[in-house]
């Protein structure tokens, strides 16, 4: 329930407690929106520069919705408008990543985003930023089908995976390994300050040892009845995205003789197949909206309907309902529940983690004050000003 009790003051009573709601509201998604704006432009609202209303540091300019160029010009009704320095900021829409990149060479753009072979070539340029991009990347498994519903065979292509040859010679984007379905600096142990990622690995469920990853698998295949296996994977038909598919395929293959077909779909015919359940394995990704574990962590809950692997675990749905519930204003009882959670589905291998998504970008030295978000990379050029 929303209350006004002030002129500047907002009154939220929720339903149950969620220790982790002024996160939330740090989300662009629970941003207030102006009524009277939004009643005049209906489902207009945002669709453009002129059908949208400001009360940042910043307005919105000359975008029309589609075209390629527009700027951020200082807004001098912010409430702190005087200690915002920037009077323009101009943005720029280049499809071609090399085009990009020569204009940043030749000084006519301040900060440009790399891919992965220029962010290789750039690694000891010390313009150079690696941002989290509050994204995990992994494979899920479809828990209905016979095959892939056998945790050991899940166990087995995990460990089969080189995490730190995927981010290194795959992705090249600054991206990290793995260790666990949460991404760094999303929340810390109250006690020890160590990050969730770390408490919640849990060993042998998402290294790279293909040793055991042969043992399991021979395993796999006598609980099977299987001499051979064929499986599936399904992904996106981005280039990046298939070369990710092509070295899993490559290391599947090679270091457990597990045979993988890539079936590269465009996204919403691929979203489509997996949501019905025609799939055996999916390479995907999930992107948090506020930084807690509880953003990954849920969608495995066996009611979730992002949940379209069908894992199901009375252990992990109990820790998930007690982090939420009874434990929900317990910052230690309520990290612990998320830590049993993250540890369970690591052991059930309820899906492969493979890699935090981070985000290269080259920024003109002389462009100081940027605050960049820890969780997602975000910038902030509230402060931000350009050193002569």
């Amino acid at each position: 329930m929303l209350k006004a009790v002030g002129k500047y003051q907002l009154k939220i009573t929720l339903s149950k407690s969620a220790s982790y709601f002024k996160r939330m509201l740090a989300s662009t998604t629970y941003y207030p929106l102006n009524k009277t704006a939004v009643e005049k432009y209906g489902n207009q609202y945002g669709s453009s520069a002129k059908k949208t209303v400001y009360n940042g540091p910043f307005v919105l300019k000359n975008w029309t919705g589609t075209n390629d160029n527009w700027k951020l010009v200082k807004n001098p009704a912010y409430s702190a408008a005087k200690t915002v320095k920037l009077s323009s900021i101009n943005y720029q829409v280049i499809k071609a990543s090399s085009t990009a990149y020569n204009l940043y060479q030749s000084k006519k753009l301040d900060t440009v985003t790399l891919n992965g072979e220029e962010t290789a070539q750039n690694k000891n340029n010390q313009d150079l930023k690696s941002l989290a991009a509050g994204r995990i990347g992994f494979m899920q498994y479809n828990e209905k089908n016979r095959l892939t519903a056998n945790a050991t065979l899940r166990r087995a292509i995990s460990l089969a995976i080189n995490r730190q040859q995927l981010t290194s010679k795959v992705l090249k984007d600054g991206s990290k390994p793995a260790k666990t379905f949460a991404i760094h600096n999303m929340l810390k142990n109250p006690k020890t300050g160590a990050d969730f990622t770390t408490d919640a690995q849990v060993a042998n469920t998402a290294d790279y040892n293909p040793t055991l990853a042969k043992q399991l698998y021979q395993k796999a295949l006598k609980q099977l009845g299987k001499h051979q296996i064929t499986l599936t994977l399904t992904c996106q038909d981005d280039d990046t995205t298939k070369n990710l598919a092509e070295f899993i395929q490559s290391a599947l293959t090679s270091k457990l003789g597990l045979k993988v077909t890539v079936q590269a779909l465009p996204f919403q015919t691929m979203l489509g197949n997996i949501s019905k359940g025609n799939f055996e394995m999916n390479l995907t990704g999930w992107s948090m909206d506020y930084a807690d574990p509880i953003q990954s962590l849920q969608i495995l809950t066996s009611t979730n309907n992002s949940n379209m692997g069908h894992y199901n675990s009375r252990t992990y749905d109990q820790a998930i309902q007690h982090a939420e519930g009874t434990d929900a204003l317990n910052k230690s009882a309520r990290y612990q529940d998320l830590i049993k959670a993250a540890k369970t589905a690591m052991t059930d291998q309820a899906v492969t983690p493979l890699y935090e998504a981070h985000t290269s970008t080259l920024v003109n030295p002389k462009v100081k004050g940027v605050i960049y978000n820890k969780f997602n990379g975000s910038a902030d050029y509230r402060q931000a000003y350009v050193a002569d």
